[in-house]
């Protein structure tokens, strides 16, 4: 007995679904135009704010009324609002560039001074036979030279002892 209505339900359910696909088959041209029609008349009418504020279920207000004029107002009040914000963060975006940029010429004035102050010290880029100037004198001080390491005093490179368990 319970058997039977759920087979009268499934049959019922499946004659529903065979006369929704013979009926999508027999016209599915023309729902797949009215598709068309309707996405391009949404999408212009989205484009077009004016359809969409006095169809968005809001309250609209008619042209001449004092409500109608206060909204207006307003809008133009919160535009001259945003519009000041936005002058005053350029104003302020501009003055902290203009710091920045004192800032950092003051930084390159500090480290070509720096410079500047130790250009009596010649030497190599390995930091060998720097000239240091003293009062009387001028001293040679040698430095290691890779390509010659025998001519100094430092030892230079020394390979690591090799071991047992050295790992390799």
């Amino acid at each position: 007995m319970v058997m039977d209505w759920i087979n009268q339900g499934a049959s019922a359910l499946n004659s529903g679904i065979d006369a929704v696909v013979h009926y999508i088959s027999q016209n599915g041209v023309a729902i797949g135009f009215i598709l068309v029609i309707a996405y391009f008349v949404r999408s212009s009418v989205t484009k077009n704010s004016s359809f969409i504020e006095a169809a968005g279920g809001g309250h609209v207000l008619a042209q001449g009324t004092s409500a109608a004029r206060n909204a207006t107002s307003r809008e133009e009040e919160l535009r001259q609002v945003r519009l000041r914000q936005q002058e005053l963060a350029d104003e302020r975006a501009k003055e902290a560039a203009k710091l920045r940029q004192e800032k950092e010429a003051k930084e390159r004035e500090r480290k070509n001074n720096a410079a500047r102050k130790n250009t009596n010290l010649k030497g190599d880029k390995l930091g060998g036979n720097k000239t240091t100037t003293t009062t009387t004198t001028t001293v040679d001080t040698p430095g290691y030279n890779p390509m010659q390491p025998w001519a100094t005093h430092s030892s230079g490179y020394r390979p690591a002892r090799r071991t047992v368990n050295g790992g390799g």
